[in-house]
């Protein structure tokens, strides 16, 4: 079976199998999602997830919140890897396929938690952690490559999805020992996710800084070209931010299509900066890029008596704006 792009599907749950014969990628996603809501494994419906936004006075950049109750029931620190596809195969619920990736092995299953239309967790065949570092710096370079070569390739693949990656667990990954990559839809009509807003309102270019000029609360580059020119000067970026900040460098990197062509978002994180009053959990990627995802009493209530506002959200993203981020350019 092949899909879009260059990322083959490698084998798949029996129980779906023959339904994803000759599938695209995004089109696969979409069976395994739906076997999975037809289990009552997957839960997520935009219909009925309320959302709400706030925009800034001059309209030119828009955060959105959505409600989303069941994020709080994650495990924490489950007993047992739920990314393992020994473990998927030993609870026989879950559907499941794998595909190669960059010469490796991946799982992809349908979030048992999402947070988006067609949300799936796309994990390493092999239990390997998250994070990129290693006590080599040739070989944190190479996986941090290999991670926005991930992105590239699946955001190249999956040109109505977004794909995710929180690096370390400072910054949103939930399951740090594992590594992973989210793949997402957004509800149809959504628009221009606020990270996005603000890149448009500049000319074009292979490399975009966003927010060293307070023009986003949080500091970030998109990048844009050629797969090996994003891959490369993407890493550089990286790279770069790891010999600022050593022990204490983080990121979150957000790849989509737009225009036809590849985008690839780093936001540079510090892993001593991961909450802002007021929010529940870890800012992640999601949440970088415009999108906050509530979970708890507290915010919904938030919510209903209109606390969440523009400034408020602007400055919980600004409360994890690395001060160093200044070095970088």
């Amino acid at each position: 079976m092949k899909t879009e792009g260059r990322i083959p599907i490698h084998s798949a749950d029996p129980r779906i199998e023959e339904s994803l014969k000759g599938l695209p990628l995004a089109q696969a996603i979409r069976v395994l999602v739906q076997a999975d809501s037809d289990a009552g494994i997957f839960t997520y419906d935009h219909n009925r997830t309320p959302f709400y936004q706030v925009s800034s006075p001059d309209e030119s950049v828009r955060f959105v919140l959505q409600l989303r109750e069941e994020r709080a029931d994650r495990p924490k620190e489950p007993r047992s890897c739920p990314l393992d596809l020994a473990e998927v195969l030993r609870k026989a619920r879950q559907h499941w396929f794998t595909l190669r990736l960059c010469g490796r092995e991946m799982v992809a299953l349908a979030n048992s938690y999402p947070f988006l239309c067609s949300h799936v967790t796309l994990a390493s065949g092999a239990h390997v952690p998250q994070f990129w570092r290693s006590g080599s710096e040739a070989r944190t370079r190479a996986n941090m490559e290999c991670a926005v070569r991930d992105l590239y390739q699946l955001a190249a693949a999956l040109p109505t999805f977004l794909v995710l990656f929180n690096a370390s667990r400072e910054v949103g990954a939930s399951l740090p020992d594992h590594q992973h990559y989210h793949l997402a839809e957004l509800p149809t009509g959504f628009g221009m996710l606020a990270i996005q807003q603000v890149a448009a309102k500049q000319p074009s270019a292979p490399f975009m800084p966003i927010g060293f000029q307070a023009d986003y609360p949080v500091c970030a580059a998109r990048f844009t070209g050629p797969e090996e020119t994003v891959v490369q000067a993407a890493t550089d970026f990286l790279h770069k931010w790891e010999s600022i900040l050593r022990g204490a460098a983080t990121a979150n990197i957000i790849a989509t299509t737009e225009g036809g062509a590849v985008a690839t978002y780093v936001v540079l994180r510090n892993s001593l900066f991961r909450v802002a009053q007021g929010f529940h959990g870890v800012l992640g990627s999601m949440e970088m890029a415009g999108l906050f995802i509530l979970s708890s009493d507290y915010e919904f209530e938030a919510v209903r008596e209109r606390r969440f506002v523009f400034s408020r959200m602007w400055g919980m993203l600004g409360e994890v704006r690395p001060p160093e981020a200044k070095l970088m350019l």
